[in-house]
């Protein structure tokens, strides 16, 4: 078919000569130009004298060969070969600790905003277990001990630090304490080389980092249990540890949910 030149117009021909150019030349990012145009506007920045730009890109170029081959012998400084990876979890070194609680390896994100926990934050948290069973009867003794526990456990320790002291490390006494009743919170942070966004931080962006998988138990059988990262609580303790919790919001994972086949 044989068309008249007005009916040439830009998207026509787009759409007759494309699809021809990809079956004969390929994709078109293994054969546009785009990658050598890049390279020749950095020979160009390299000019410094313009009545002679070969020479001063040539000399610029050896340079440049000069300073990436010695660079690979430098290892007190940070250079493009031996540069930390962007979603490093430690920022600085700490001492290590005994127990696990204290050794997460985390790095946060931006400037933390501190606040003092509502009563009704430490409702849901500590209180609403225990006002649950506690009219029931002692066959429920794993769940009493579960929400007795921490008050015996505090008295414990510092009777113990009171009597040997010896026994009692300064990190379990660290914990028996408690945290600081201030939080500070924050919107970001990289965990175990991992990062993780808020959801409110993520929200105009294009990348999702709130996404949160835990692998539990309910019944004898597994079951992996699905959030999205509210926030980033980090809690303080003696000597300078610190502990970060997540706050989630997690969907409901019931029988009429998805389930990965064994196979």
């Amino acid at each position: 078919m044989i068309f008249p030149p007005v009916f040439f117009d830009v998207m026509v021909h787009l759409a007759v000569h494309q699809p021809h150019g990809a079956l004969y030349g390929g994709p078109v990012q293994y054969r546009w130009m785009y990658p050598f145009e890049r390279y020749l506007g950095k020979f160009k920045r390299y000019v410094r004298n313009k009545a002679h730009a070969e020479g001063s890109i040539a000399e610029a170029y050896i340079h440049v060969e000069c300073l990436t081959f010695s660079s690979m012998y430098l290892h007190d400084i940070e250079t493009r070969f031996h540069r930390e990876e962007r979603n490093v979890d430690v920022c600085e070194e700490r001492e290590q600790m005994d127990l696990s609680v204290f050794s997460q390896k985390v790095r946060p994100l931006g400037s933390s905003t501190s606040y003092r926990p509502n009563e009704a934050m430490f409702e849901t948290a500590c209180c609403k277990h225990y006002n649950k069973i506690k009219g029931e009867t002692a066959h429920n003794a794993d769940r009493l001990h579960q929400t007795q526990f921490p008050i015996w456990f505090k008295e414990r320790i510092k009777a113990l630090r009171h009597s040997s002291p010896i026994e009692v490390s300064d990190e379990l006494y660290a914990i028996s304490c408690g945290p600081d009743p201030l939080l500070a919170s924050y919107t970001g942070c990289i965990m175990n080389g991992v990062r993780f966004h808020t959801k409110e931080r993520e929200q105009y962006r294009l990348s999702q980092n709130s996404g949160v998988v835990v692998s539990g138990e309910h019944e004898g059988k597994p079951v992996d249990f699905y959030g999205v990262l509210t926030d980033i609580f980090e809690l303080d303790y003696m000597g300078w540890r610190h502990v970060y919790l997540f706050k989630c919001d997690w969907f409901d994972v019931g029988e009429s949910s998805c389930r990965d086949s064994p196979d």
